[in-house]
């Protein structure tokens, strides 16, 4: 994960997303659900990598973890 906030999260992966792109991400305990909003190309990368961002629109496990990442 690059980035958390209350409504978003970008995150480096090795598959290209298109925007609209419906998914379902698990890290630590949670469990979310949200669309692709943005995917790009990482620049400088080793490998190939895409930087992509999730509007998240659903907590189905790990609230309270969410709610730690986002406020700090």
């Amino acid at each position: 994960m690059v980035d958390v906030s209350q409504t978003g999260m970008c995150y480096v992966g090795k598959r290209y997303l298109p925007n609209g792109t419906r998914v379902e991400i698990q890290f630590q305990d949670c469990l979310i659900t949200g669309e692709v909003k943005n995917c790009r190309l990482r620049e400088y990368a080793s490998q190939i990598e895409f930087v992509t961002g999730v509007h998240v629109d659903n907590i189905l496990q790990g609230s309270d973890t969410w709610r730690d990442l986002t406020q700090s």
